[in-house]
C-alpha cells in the first residue's frame, strides 16, 4: 500500500481514536456512567488507580496523543517520529491492556477500541511504502 493512502487511513482511525478518547475525557469530567454493552467492568477500568498519570486521566492522553498524530500525519512531518509515537503509545496500551487482563480483572470496551486503533495505526505505518524523494 502507498504511504499517501496509509497516511489517509492512519488519519482516519486517528480521528475514530480521538472520538473515542474524548468520549471517555468527557465523562470522566462530567462523572457520567459509560455504557458497556459488549464487556463488563468499564467502571472498575476508568475509576481504578490505572486510571489516572500524572493526575490527569488515560483518556485525556489518549486526546493529546490522538491530536499529535492528526498534526504529524496532517503536517506531514518525518515519518520517524510519527512512528517513534505510535511505537511508544502501543507499548502504553499493551501495559494498559495487561493491567486490565491481570490486575483488575476487568475489560474496558472503550479502551480496547483506542488500543486496537493504535495497533492499525502502527501496522499502516510498519507496512507502507515510503514516497521516494
Amino acid at each position: 500500500m502507498s504511504y499517501k493512502r496509509s497516511i489517509q487511513i492512519i488519519f482516519s482511525l486517528a480521528l475514530i481514536g480521538l472520538i473515542d478518547a474524548i468520549y471517555l475525557t468527557v465523562k470522566h469530567y462530567t462523572g457520567g456512567v459509560v455504557p458497556c454493552s459488549l464487556t463488563e467492568g468499564c467502571d472498575t477500568v476508568l475509576t481504578s488507580n490505572y486510571a489516572m498519570i500524572g493526575g490527569l486521566p488515560v483518556a485525556l492522553w489518549g486526546v493529546f496523543y490522538y491530536l499529535l498524530v492528526i498534526f504529524l500525519v496532517w503536517s506531514g512531518l518525518a515519518r520517524a517520529v510519527l512512528f517513534g509515537l505510535v511505537s511508544t503509545a502501543l507499548a502504553a496500551s499493551g501495559i494498559l491492556i495487561y493491567l486490565q487482563a491481570q490486575v483488575l480483572n476487568a475489560w474496558c470496551a472503550y479502551c480496547l477500541v483506542s488500543a486496537g486503533v493504535t495497533f492499525l495505526i502502527f501496522l499502516f505505518l510498519l507496512f507502507s511504502r515510503p514516497v521516494a524523494r
